[in-house]
């Protein structure tokens, strides 16, 4: 565990007194392990090593902080897992990608545990995708800059703390589902 997947010792001495939750937590990483490779045909191994402590530390985080709080609270075990280690994978790299946002990954991750659902089906049911992208927040960004002449005077001014306003008004636009650091360099980018 700690050589190949990165984990720290206080993270390998919790899973494996759990034979269960040591070979739960080894499929989800080698399927997050392929998904990566797949997509990332020609960074191999290299990049993978130097992403793989932050992968790796994400999937364990949720599942040891997340995942088991329904497993205890539900007086179950880890055998119980209506999740498969592939579904769990995935979830894990929706997160990753910033393809949904925490608040509704914990609303997922919820959905999930109670009926084993893929993440990404739940996602586009309840419509919770994360926009990730700045093609998807411009139109936002552009119409709450034409819509506040005053706060982006006072921006250019040098009153740059209204920057939190602007992009709270992008937040609403988009219901919260834009990332917010991208929503602040949008802005930066429109208001040059």
């Amino acid at each position: 565990f700690k050589n190949t997947y990165a984990l720290e010792d206080k993270e390998i001495e919790f899973i494996v007194s759990n034979k269960a939750l040591a070979n739960y937590v080894e499929n989800v990483i080698s399927e997050l392990r392929a998904w990566y490779l797949a997509e990332n045909p020609k960074g191999e191994a290299k990049e993978y090593y130097d992403d793989r402590r932050n992968i790796t530390h994400l999937a364990v985080n949720w599942l040891v902080n997340k995942l088991l709080k329904f497993v205890y609270e539900a007086k179950q075990t880890v055998k119980d897992l209506k999740i498969t280690p592939e579904n769990f994978a995935e979830f894990i790299k929706l997160i990753y990608q910033d393809r949904i946002n925490s608040k509704n990954a914990q609303e997922v991750l919820a959905v999930m545990f109670h009926t084993g659902q893929d993440p990404s089906q739940i996602i586009e049911e309840k419509d919770l995708w994360q926009l990730g992208t700045t093609e998807d927040i411009e139109a936002f960004a552009e119409k709450v800059i034409n819509e506040n002449p005053k706060q982006v005077e006072q921006y250019k001014g040098g009153k740059i703390e209204v920057m939190k306003f602007l992009i709270g008004q992008v937040m609403k636009e988009t219901r919260g589902k834009a990332n917010p650091q991208i929503v602040n360099q949008v802005l930066i980018h429109k208001l040059k």
